[in-house]
């Protein structure tokens, strides 16, 4: 047997609201508020008491800590922001409350005003190594750190990362990269000169040769590559041992072939004359008179 909505306890009203607002596309998104009928609730109140949620708000979630409802999904055509349901912002800028806000003049997507909070570069701009967006430039420039501008590199370099002249990504046929700045793959540009020899600086016209027992290398302490019979070890080239001695020497031995310190055995100090010394020493130590 069914009771009349009027004698229903408060909790079910609630819960018989709830079940209609999920399932009905005609309550969809709607808020029960307290206020009419015994115990708040009641058939004749029902109507007045619901409120709707955002216009635009197609799916909503009920808190049962304060019987709430919060928007899940806005309609099509709608961007979800916090409980609001608003249209998507003009490209090239964000959504900051009830506003759009322009993003960063070299972005078309973003979640901040901040060169940092670029999603997606405008046209003619690409992600540098700090994750910025900077212009598009030609072979043989570079842009600015703002991005905004092209500039002139070294004439050393083929592309850089800056106008200096260790600022070099890439280099020009006959001449080799060498890196100073592992982090940014960037350094200077060194015109080749045949194996063996290395030059130590851009603009120095010297081929300088390779440290010993070294083919190739870039200078004096950095060999790649090693005469056959010689090893390379943190980028010296140490020549291999052929051979090994198995000898031991005495004392005697050792005075003799010139490497120890030789003295006369008349010369030697005696025994008494090293304690009389040393107890001199100590007189003088603990006997001190200022």
């Amino acid at each position: 047997r069914h009771r009349p909505m009027a004698m229903w306890p408060s909790a079910c009203i609630r819960r018989w609201l709830a079940v209609a607002v999920l399932f009905a596309d005609d309550w969809e998104g709607l808020r029960i508020s307290p206020g009419a009928g015994r115990s708040g609730f009641g058939p004749v109140g029902v109507a007045a008491q619901i409120e709707k949620c955002h216009p635009q708000c197609k799916v909503c979630h009920l808190f049962d800590h304060d019987h709430s409802w919060h928007c899940l999904e806005c309609n099509q055509g709608y961007d979800l922001w916090v409980d609001g349901c608003f249209l998507p912002c003009p490209q090239g800028s964000f959504r900051y409350g009830y506003e759009c806000l322009k993003c960063f003049p070299n972005c078309q997507q973003c979640v901040g005003e901040l060169a940092h909070e670029c999603q997606v570069c405008a046209d003619g701009f690409d992600f540098d190594f700090r994750g910025l967006c900077v212009r598009q430039c030609k072979p043989g420039k570079y842009a600015t750190v703002n991005g905004l501008e092209c500039k002139d590199c070294d004439a050393y370099c083929k592309t850089c990362l800056a106008e200096s002249r260790i600022g070099c990504v890439t280099c020009y046929q006959g001449y080799t990269l060498r890196v100073l700045d592992p982090f940014t793959n960037t350094g200077e540009c060194m015109q080749d000169c045949r194996k063996g020899f290395f030059r130590d600086a851009p603009n120095d016209l010297r081929c300088i040769q390779c440290g010993k027992y070294c083919d190739d290398c870039n200078s004096l302490y950095n060999c790649f590559e090693c005469q056959p019979g010689a090893t390379l070890f943190r980028g010296i080239c140490y020549l291999v041992p052929t051979e090994m001695v198995d000898q031991t020497i005495d004392f005697e031995t050792y005075l003799g072939s010139g490497a120890g310190v030789q003295w006369d055995e008349s010369e030697k100090p005696t025994w008494n004359m090293l304690t009389g010394e040393s107890r001199r020493l100590q007189d003088d130590v603990f006997h001190f008179d200022p």
